[in-house]
Protein backbone atom coordinates (compact mmCIF):
# COMPACT_ATOMS: atom_id res chain seq x y z
CA UNK A 1 0.00 0.00 0.00
CA UNK A 2 1.22 3.31 -0.97
CA UNK A 3 1.01 6.54 1.99
CA UNK A 4 1.85 10.13 1.30
CA UNK A 5 2.38 11.91 4.41
CA UNK A 6 2.53 16.03 4.20
CA UNK A 7 3.63 17.72 7.00
CA UNK A 8 3.83 21.82 7.96
CA UNK A 9 7.25 22.04 8.79
CA UNK A 10 6.62 25.42 10.50
CA UNK A 11 3.44 24.15 12.91
CA UNK A 12 2.73 23.58 16.03
CA UNK A 13 1.55 21.06 16.72
CA UNK A 14 2.67 18.79 14.14
CA UNK A 15 -0.29 19.09 11.46
CA UNK A 16 -0.65 17.91 7.80
CA UNK A 17 -2.50 15.53 5.52
CA UNK A 18 -2.22 11.64 4.81
CA UNK A 19 -3.35 10.13 1.75
CA UNK A 20 -3.79 6.21 1.63
CA UNK A 21 -4.95 3.95 -0.99
CA UNK A 22 -8.39 5.28 -1.08
CA UNK A 23 -6.77 8.40 -2.44
CA UNK A 24 -8.24 10.59 -0.28
CA UNK A 25 -6.45 13.67 1.24
CA UNK A 26 -7.04 13.02 5.54
CA UNK A 27 -6.16 16.17 7.44
CA UNK A 28 -4.33 15.74 11.05
CA UNK A 29 -3.63 17.92 13.62
CA UNK A 30 -1.12 16.93 16.59
CA UNK A 31 0.58 13.03 17.53
CA UNK A 32 -3.00 11.97 18.39
CA UNK A 33 -4.68 13.33 15.00
CA UNK A 34 -1.73 12.06 13.55
CA UNK A 35 -2.38 8.57 14.73
CA UNK A 36 -6.35 8.56 13.51
CA UNK A 37 -5.19 10.10 10.38
CA UNK A 38 -3.46 6.97 9.44
CA UNK A 39 -6.29 4.60 11.01
CA UNK A 40 -8.27 6.63 8.75
CA UNK A 41 -6.13 5.99 5.84
CA UNK A 42 -6.29 2.37 6.56
CA UNK A 43 -2.41 2.55 8.11
CA UNK A 44 -2.67 1.88 11.24
CA UNK A 45 -5.60 -0.55 11.40
CA UNK A 46 -3.34 -3.10 9.65
CA UNK A 47 -2.33 -5.95 12.36
CA UNK A 48 1.08 -8.06 12.19
CA UNK A 49 0.52 -11.03 9.75
CA UNK A 50 1.90 -13.09 12.65
CA UNK A 51 3.25 -12.32 16.08
CA UNK A 52 6.19 -14.34 17.25
CA UNK A 53 5.87 -15.14 20.71
CA UNK A 54 6.85 -12.73 22.85
CA UNK A 55 6.56 -9.93 19.98
CA UNK A 56 4.02 -7.73 19.80
CA UNK A 57 0.14 -7.76 20.32
CA UNK A 58 -2.33 -7.86 18.11
CA UNK A 59 -5.54 -5.70 17.67
CA UNK A 60 -7.27 -9.04 18.30
CA UNK A 61 -5.02 -10.04 21.37
CA UNK A 62 -5.30 -6.93 23.28
CA UNK A 63 -9.36 -6.98 22.68
CA UNK A 64 -11.51 -4.70 20.50
CA UNK A 65 -12.08 -1.14 21.64
CA UNK A 66 -14.07 1.36 19.93
CA UNK A 67 -12.21 4.43 17.73
CA UNK A 68 -13.14 7.42 18.46
CA UNK A 69 -12.02 10.24 16.28
CA UNK A 70 -9.51 12.73 17.89
CA UNK A 71 -10.27 16.06 17.15
CA UNK A 72 -8.16 19.37 17.85
CA UNK A 73 -10.25 21.35 20.13
CA UNK A 74 -11.25 24.50 17.96
CA UNK A 75 -13.15 27.64 19.36
CA UNK A 76 -13.79 30.59 16.93
CA UNK A 77 -16.76 33.32 17.36
CA UNK A 78 -18.24 34.36 14.05
CA UNK A 79 -19.78 37.62 14.15
CA UNK A 80 -22.44 38.40 11.08
CA UNK A 81 -23.95 41.74 10.41
CA UNK A 82 -25.39 42.57 7.51
CA UNK A 83 -26.26 46.41 7.14
CA UNK A 84 -28.42 48.72 4.61
CA UNK A 85 -26.27 52.05 3.44
CA UNK A 86 -28.04 55.17 3.70
CA UNK A 87 -29.05 56.58 -0.18
CA UNK A 88 -26.09 58.93 -1.74
CA UNK A 89 -23.27 56.23 0.42
CA UNK A 90 -20.76 54.17 -0.46
CA UNK A 91 -18.95 51.44 0.52
CA UNK A 92 -15.96 53.74 0.80
CA UNK A 93 -17.41 55.67 3.11
CA UNK A 94 -19.38 52.76 5.26
CA UNK A 95 -15.27 51.53 5.39
CA UNK A 96 -13.95 54.82 6.48
CA UNK A 97 -17.25 54.76 9.49
CA UNK A 98 -16.35 51.21 10.26
CA UNK A 99 -12.45 50.69 10.27
CA UNK A 100 -11.90 50.03 13.95
CA UNK A 101 -9.45 52.59 15.31
CA UNK A 102 -7.68 50.21 17.85
CA UNK A 103 -7.16 46.66 17.97
CA UNK A 104 -9.65 44.04 19.85
CA UNK A 105 -7.09 42.49 21.85
CA UNK A 106 -7.69 38.96 20.87
CA UNK A 107 -7.00 37.43 17.21
CA UNK A 108 -9.90 39.01 14.63
CA UNK A 109 -10.11 39.05 10.95
CA UNK A 110 -13.17 40.46 9.37
CA UNK A 111 -14.26 40.21 5.81
CA UNK A 112 -16.19 42.62 4.08
CA UNK A 113 -18.54 42.34 0.78
CA UNK A 114 -21.27 44.34 -0.99
CA UNK A 115 -23.68 42.66 -2.30
CA UNK A 116 -24.01 41.80 -6.03
CA UNK A 117 -27.76 42.66 -6.33
CA UNK A 118 -28.10 45.82 -4.28
CA UNK A 119 -24.41 48.03 -3.54
CA UNK A 120 -26.00 49.31 -0.43
CA UNK A 121 -26.69 46.13 0.82
CA UNK A 122 -22.59 45.43 3.18
CA UNK A 123 -22.44 42.10 4.81
CA UNK A 124 -19.11 41.91 7.63
CA UNK A 125 -17.89 38.00 8.55
CA UNK A 126 -16.09 38.31 11.36
CA UNK A 127 -13.63 35.82 13.21
CA UNK A 128 -12.83 36.15 16.78
CA UNK A 129 -10.70 33.06 18.44
CA UNK A 130 -12.24 33.86 21.43
CA UNK A 131 -14.17 30.56 23.70
CA UNK A 132 -17.65 31.30 23.77
CA UNK A 133 -18.12 32.18 27.87
CA UNK A 134 -15.02 35.00 27.27
CA UNK A 135 -16.98 36.63 24.40
CA UNK A 136 -18.74 39.10 26.65
CA UNK A 137 -15.80 39.64 29.07
CA UNK A 138 -13.58 40.40 25.67
CA UNK A 139 -16.57 42.36 24.27
CA UNK A 140 -16.67 44.53 28.02
CA UNK A 141 -12.69 45.53 26.90
CA UNK A 142 -13.46 47.28 23.96
CA UNK A 143 -16.81 48.72 24.69
CA UNK A 144 -16.25 52.03 24.87
CA UNK A 145 -14.25 52.47 21.21
CA UNK A 146 -16.94 50.23 19.65
CA UNK A 147 -19.21 52.68 21.13
CA UNK A 148 -17.53 55.39 19.25
CA UNK A 149 -17.23 53.76 16.17
CA UNK A 150 -20.81 52.44 15.97
CA UNK A 151 -22.03 55.48 16.08
CA UNK A 152 -19.54 56.14 12.91
CA UNK A 153 -21.30 53.33 11.27
CA UNK A 154 -24.80 54.96 12.09
CA UNK A 155 -24.32 57.72 10.32
CA UNK A 156 -24.06 56.00 7.13
CA UNK A 157 -26.04 53.15 7.29
CA UNK A 158 -30.14 53.19 6.94
CA UNK A 159 -30.61 49.70 9.37
CA UNK A 160 -28.64 46.82 10.45
CA UNK A 161 -31.22 43.73 8.85
CA UNK A 162 -28.79 40.94 11.14
CA UNK A 163 -26.57 40.99 13.97
CA UNK A 164 -25.83 37.16 14.63
CA UNK A 165 -22.91 35.12 16.76
CA UNK A 166 -22.04 31.82 15.84
CA UNK A 167 -19.48 29.10 17.24
CA UNK A 168 -16.93 28.23 14.19
CA UNK A 169 -17.92 24.36 13.61
CA UNK A 170 -16.10 23.63 10.18
CA UNK A 171 -13.69 24.80 6.98
CA UNK A 172 -14.24 23.09 3.93
CA UNK A 173 -12.30 23.24 0.51
CA UNK A 174 -14.65 23.31 -2.34
CA UNK A 175 -11.58 23.97 -4.81
CA UNK A 176 -11.56 20.78 -6.11
CA UNK A 177 -12.45 16.93 -4.55
CA UNK A 178 -14.67 18.44 -1.80
CA UNK A 179 -12.65 17.64 1.83
CA UNK A 180 -13.24 19.23 5.25
CA UNK A 181 -10.07 21.49 6.32
CA UNK A 182 -9.14 21.41 10.23
CA UNK A 183 -9.57 24.86 11.34
CA UNK A 184 -6.41 26.77 12.24
CA UNK A 185 -4.05 24.36 10.03
CA UNK A 186 -1.70 25.27 7.77
CA UNK A 187 -4.40 24.77 5.19
CA UNK A 188 -6.84 27.02 6.56
CA UNK A 189 -7.80 30.13 5.99
CA UNK A 190 -7.87 30.90 9.50
CA UNK A 191 -4.47 29.82 10.09
CA UNK A 192 -3.27 32.77 11.13
CA UNK A 193 -5.83 33.30 14.17
CA UNK A 194 -4.68 30.31 15.72
CA UNK A 195 -3.28 31.91 19.27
Amino acid sequence: MRVELSVDPGADPITGTIRGGDGVAHPFCGWIGLIAGLERAGIADREPATAAPGGPATRAQLGSHPRTEVEPEVTMIVAVFRRILKQGKTFEDFKRAWEADEGFGVPTRVLTAVSLADPREVLTVGFVDVEPDELAAEGAGVADQEAVRHGRIDEVIESTEMRAMYALESEHDFSAAPREIRIGTGESLLRDLRA
